[in-house]
């Protein structure tokens, strides 16, 4: 009965020491981190809280880990701006690691700006912003989404955040559906467009398009 009692206090110590493989955690990326100076997250059941302070201009990245494979959650975004710099858009981008069978399909080539090891995530490998939840913004009238064309791709845009304090919150969904992506990146670019076409640029595209189809019509 002794020695029974002593597993189960020994199991239980044990069960407190070693933390479950899926326990979700969210760091800075030092490699790459450049604007993102102080951090701290929090998770209530299946929204992810960020607390972000910028103050040096540059790119921030967030590494994740040990998401409950196939399990949608909301990330809300607290964000100060201590840069100096006001902020007229906001990109965020997630990034898999390399070596991953539809990498080929959309990453030829890789930007600059994405760090070694990883790559642009796509609508191939299970990891995206969750649909079904709205990309919401505080500071930003628009939205520019690329999940279905190849890029998980979020821009918020027609706004501004002073650089001397300004608030920022950002919402969205987050979900990954298989363990190869993990660990993945969220790449946060303040005043950095995508190489995916702008909003403005599509309107002009798709005008300057329907226009011609008019001319060629009347011709």
């Amino acid at each position: 009965m002794k020695k029974t009692f002593l597993c189960l206090i020994t199991f239980a110590l044990l069960l407190l020491i070693v933390p479950s493989a899926l326990a979700l955690t969210v760091s800075l990326y030092a490699p790459a981190n450049q604007g993102i100076t102080d951090f701290k997250w929090s998770l209530d059941g299946n929204t992810i809280n960020l607390y972000e302070s910028w103050g040096t201009v540059g790119r921030g990245y967030l590494i994740f880990d040990g998401m409950d494979l196939g399990q949608p959650y909301v990330v809300v975004k607290h964000i100060w701006n201590n840069t100096g710099v006001d902020w007229n858009l906001f990109s965020n981008e997630l990034l898999d690691p390399v070596g991953q069978e539809n990498d080929r399909l959309y990453d030829d080539p890789i930007e600059p700006w994405v760090p070694g090891g990883f790559s642009h995530s796509n609508q191939n490998d299970n990891l995206w912003f969750a649909y079904g939840y709205p990309h919401t913004s505080t500071s930003f009238a628009g939205v520019f989404n690329d999940e279905m064309e190849g890029r998980d791709f979020i821009e918020y845009y027609n706004g501004l955040v002073s650089g001397l304090g300004g608030y920022e919150e950002e919402s969205y969904g987050l979900q990954n559906n298989t363990v190869d992506n993990e660990p993945f990146l969220l790449a946060q670019r303040p005043n950095e467009h995508s190489v995916v076409p702008e909003p403005g640029t599509l309107m002009l595209l798709g005008s300057g398009l329907f226009s011609l189809g008019l001319f060629r019509r009347k011709k």
